[in-house]
């Protein structure tokens, strides 16, 4: 018997990492297998005083003791769930907290985003819409909408409560169709925000966005383009939702169809986005290469065919390309 307590394949808390349905029967079922991957993980940032406490234990050889105790009675000591309570009752205060809208979708998208997230050692608040899947989340913190909001309230929503729950300095809100860069976290770790004003840093940037130079550029534009995964300093997002603009936020205009009727309709959430920055007085900032690629196929609105302006021109490979 191994210490495994995960029911399913999908995201494991104790290992953070996804596991597919071959690692999961590993770690369940093959001696050893547990410990490999409980090692990787000892490697990842403390998240709260359950990973401290763990890491205590380590070191003092009390966890020796407790693997012992379970050998000799075929009891679990219980230590994964009481490392995974006290993480979740005293989180350490992290730099960056990432929000995922999520609707359901003809092509599933959110597993792959969210691996990505993992990868970057980010435990994504899901907010969900009515019959999205969220198979395979584990213990991610999932927030599911009652009633359908669409894709503008759901991310305010997303916005409100990150800004009212979490302490990060930093709040980043991710499309469920977003794959973010392998490194981004560290990256965004010693990265400089460009300037005062400076409203949001997209980590995705459309190929109208790309610049010939590597960096963080501004850009100037009536109609912002990209909402996937979008950077934001707290009081800057607070701001942003404190807006005429948001508050009156009824979709783009469009010359080929009216504007939505009902609340769950209203979209547009980078246009919207664009013009609170410029009510506020601040400007949208775009990475080349970018930092994450679009790979939805469809969108939650049924829009088909996402064309070459609605994806990256290049992801970044080489994080050096940005210098020290």
């Amino acid at each position: 018997m191994t210490k495994c307590i995960c029911q399913s394949a999908g995201y494991c808390e104790t290992h953070r990492r996804m596991m597919s349905e071959v690692r999961h029967a590993e770690c369940r079922d093959k001696p050893g297998y547990f410990e490999v991957f409980a090692k990787a993980a000892a490697k990842q940032p403390s998240r709260g005083a359950g990973d401290t406490v763990k890491r205590i234990t380590d070191a003092t050889g009390f966890s020796a003791l407790a693997k012992l105790w379970t050998q000799i009675t075929g009891k679990d000591c219980g230590c994964t769930n009481r490392q995974s309570k006290l993480n979740r009752w005293w989180r350490h205060k992290e730099l960056i907290t990432v929000g995922v809208t999520t609707a359901p979708r003809e092509q599933h998208t959110l597993h792959t985003c969210i691996a990505s997230l993992v990868r970057n050692h980010w435990e994504p608040h899901i907010f969900a819409e009515p019959d999205s899947d969220l198979m395979g989340l584990g213990s991610l913190p999932v927030h599911r909408n009652a009633e359908r909001l669409g894709a503008w309230h759901n991310w305010v929503h997303c916005c409100d409560t990150l800004l009212r729950k979490t302490r990060s300095d930093l709040i980043l809100t991710v499309q469920d169709d977003t794959v973010i860069a392998d490194g981004a976290a560290e990256f965004l770790a010693t990265f400089s925000w460009p300037d005062a004003a400076c409203g949001m840093v997209s980590l995705y940037t459309p190929t109208q966005y790309a610049k010939t130079t590597p960096g963080c550029h501004r850009i100037r534009t009536n109609s912002l383009w990209g909402a996937c995964a979008m950077l934001f300093r707290r009081d800057d997002l607070r701001a942003i939702l404190n807006t005429k603009t948001a508050a009156n936020w009824r979709g783009a205009k469009m010359r080929t169809r009216t504007r939505p009727r009902e609340p769950w309709e209203v979209a547009n959430v980078d246009t919207a986005v664009g013009h609170a920055l410029r009510e506020i007085g601040k400007h949208p900032y775009f990475f080349t290469p970018s930092l994450s690629q679009h790979i939805g196929e469809t969108s939650t609105l049924g829009h088909k065919g996402m064309g070459r302006r609605r994806v990256a021109k290049e992801v970044v490979q080489d994080w050096s390309v940005f210098g020290e």
